[in-house]
């Protein structure tokens, strides 16, 4: 796993611990959007900026949209 994506993991979990939510007590109907900016990653060559969006999505089994945003330097 890119390290990217494994950090953004790691900082989405704790975002939401920190904000007192559990995955049960999130929106029930799972509508949530996961936006995030990203650049391009040096670690790997194959490994593509959209998956880490995706990877939030995924684990909290958010049913609204994903969208990583190439922000380039940022």
């Amino acid at each position: 796993m890119d390290p990217q994506e494994r950090l953004f993991l790691e900082i989405a979990y704790a975002c939401n611990e920190d904000a007192g939510y559990t995955p049960s007590r999130l929106c029930k109907s799972r509508k949530i959007g996961v936006f995030a900016g990203v650049t391009s990653s040096t670690y790997r060559t194959d490994s593509a900026y959209w998956s880490i969006a995706n990877r939030v999505s995924y684990l909290f089994d958010f049913q609204g949209p994903s969208m990583a945003i190439d922000t380039a330097c940022s």
